[in-house]
């Protein structure tokens, strides 16, 4: 039996630009998103397994019992609150205590904010004074927000369905001047 859970590559991409202007102040901003894909999230897989590591609160809702009208060593097991029991001889061994499943397969749709840029152009009186032909004050936010269904999840940052413990993508304010000479 095949199971079919999706697959990595999203049905749509794309991305949304704008620039508003008024009087000497402009807005742009740029928004990404993918919509249709899965992802397998294993810093969760992660979080699940018993180790020398941080748990996630999830793991309340364990199993601790074989549940009512299944055996130790019934094939197809199923978990009515979502995670197994855990099993720590497997810890011990050197194993996952939670192995890749389909449970950690969830939806890869997000919706990303890149950027927001506010500029200024000073009057053209300003810079004339200084025989400049224009200067323009910036600021700027990089990596805005990210929506996405998972909370911590950024799905944005893989490329075969595999999400990773990467580093989360640092958020940067940037100031600038733009002289026209």
């Amino acid at each position: 039996r095949k199971d079919w859970s999706g697959s990595s590559l999203p049905k749509i991409n794309g991305s949304v630009t704008t620039s508003l202007r008024w009087k000497d102040l402009t807005l742009s901003a740029l928004m990404i998103f993918s919509c249709g894909s899965k992802v397998f999230d294993q810093p969760y897989q992660t979080l699940t397994s018993v180790g020398v590591h941080s748990l996630t609160p999830d793991l309340l809702n364990a199993w601790t019992a074989i549940p009512e009208g299944m055996t130790p060593t019934s094939p197809n097991r199923l978990d009515p609150s979502g995670i197994p029991q855990v099993n720590l001889d497997a810890t011990i061994n050197g194993y996952n205590s939670q192995k890749a499943s389909t449970r950690y397969i969830v939806s890869g749709d997000y919706l990303s904010i890149k950027n927001i840029t506010l500029s200024y152009r000073l009057p053209a009186t300003w810079s004339k004074r200084l025989t400049l032909g224009g200067i323009r004050l910036h600021a700027a936010i990089e990596n805005v927000a990210l929506f996405s269904k998972r909370k911590g999840l950024n799905p944005v940052q893989t490329f075969d369905g595999i999400v990773n413990n990467y580093t989360s993508i640092a958020r940067v304010f940037s100031f600038g001047v733009n002289i026209n000479l």
